[in-house]
């Protein structure tokens, strides 16, 4: 999975697969990158760092189907 062009500069990502999680953490903290799995999560990382601007919080569930929170931060 590849970043669009136009993806977010973020300062603090976020990723949860829970929806509710995801809807609180919105709300709470509006400025966030949030992302519903790794990969996505991930494509927009790797694109972050390509343009100099790279994260500096992540902030991940452990269980995720797919790639687990602990496998994103491998």
């Amino acid at each position: 999975m590849t970043a669009p062009a136009d993806a977010p500069l973020c300062e603090v990502v976020f990723v949860d697969d829970d929806p509710s999680v995801r809807s609180i953490i919105h709300y709470d903290f509006p400025d966030w990158c949030i992302f519903e799995n790794g990969a996505a999560a991930l494509a927009v990382l790797r694109h972050l760092v390509d343009q100099g601007t790279p994260a500096l919080v992540l902030v991940t569930d452990q269980r995720m189907p797919a790639m687990s929170g602990v496998q994103l931060c491998a």
